[in-house]
């Protein structure tokens, strides 16, 4: 495990956010 805070700070940051974005729409789209 390193301490690298360039890309595995930024990367799970971003899968994170597609995530949210994408069970988001998914829960949108069920009620909707």
């Amino acid at each position: 495990m390193n301490d690298q805070d360039s890309g595995s700070t930024l990367l799970p940051m971003l899968v994170a956010g597609l995530v949210l974005v994408t069970v988001g729409y998914a829960v949108i789209m069920m009620f909707v």
